[in-house]
């Protein structure tokens, strides 16, 4: 008997995980904040909107807000892509470059290749 209780709950756990759109996944690190001055805003994943920091690593599809007054530097770990936003100025973070939605971003590639670490 406690070894029938034991599979359905294993399989009730099985379950709820496979069922499309339950299973949480994780979007990976694609830039990382080098450079910032002034409030700059992130929202990720419609969560609220919080600071942002020097050093921070980014996701696809966070939001990005840099408002008048202020700079913000990201690089992109998969190709080296380097971004200097200067406000006002608001983007989306993609794969390898933001989508930009107001502004725009003076660009530069590191010659050096950035390797995820963290």
């Amino acid at each position: 008997m406690k070894r029938l209780v034991s599979t359905l709950i294993l399989a009730t756990l099985l379950s709820v995980n496979c069922v499309p759109g339950m299973a949480q996944t994780v979007k990976p690190d694609v830039a990382v904040v080098t450079l910032m001055s002034g409030p700059v805003r992130l929202r990720a994943d419609n969560q609220p909107e919080t600071a942002l920091k020097v050093f921070s690593r980014v996701r696809m599809e966070d939001q990005i807000a840099v408002p008048a007054g202020s700079q913000l530097k990201i690089i992109y770990l998969e190709n080296g892509r380097a971004e200097l936003w200067n406000g006002a100025a608001q983007f989306r973070v993609g794969k390898s470059e933001s989508d930009a939605q107001t502004g725009s971003p003076e660009v530069t590639h590191s010659t050096v290749a950035v390797r995820q670490v963290f």
